[in-house]
């Protein structure tokens, strides 16, 4: 536990602790002995927000019919993945970018690119089947249909 006035400066490139209560350079064994010792604080997790939590619950899909099994393997669903993550997790819950997925095949997403990058395919092939490529563009950012046939040209 460290006390909540207690900071790691430098000086010179050299590290020292500082009391921030005292102001000054103290050893950090004195630190626990004092009697301003404070524990820090604890942040608290963020919770997700009712307008997230409703947008998780009608997650849809796309690519596939059934949400109880893995669209990969067939087994068991675990967890909705959003194929375009990061930034545009929310424009994949609201457009059906979502398949359903086990945990291997999940880690499998996370580790292998080239199944990843089919997977984004894939859906952009079938988004582009019902809206524009332009729309596509607005919302992802990012072809994957171009990226393909240049590795095929060289």
């Amino acid at each position: 536990m460290n006390c909540r006035y207690l900071t790691r400066r430098s000086k010179k490139y050299e590290l020292y602790w500082f009391c921030r209560f005292y102001r000054e350079q103290i050893e950090i064994q004195k630190c626990s002995k004092c009697s301003c010792f404070e524990v820090k604080k604890a942040k608290e997790i963020k919770k997700k927000s009712s307008k997230l939590a409703k947008a998780e619950k009608k997650r849809f899909s796309i690519l596939t019919e059934d949400m109880t099994h893995c669209y990969v393997c067939g087994k068991k669903k675990e967890h909705i993945h959003e194929i375009y993550g990061g930034r545009n997790r929310q424009v994949s819950m609201r457009n059906g970018f979502c398949i359903p997925i086990c945990w291997e095949c999940h880690d499998r997403t996370e580790i292998d690119t080239d199944f990843d990058r089919k997977l984004k395919r894939k859906c952009q092939k079938i988004f582009e089947e019902e809206h524009s490529r332009s729309e596509f563009l607005q919302l992802i950012d990012e072809n994957y249909l171009l990226e393909r046939i240049a590795k095929d040209d060289t």
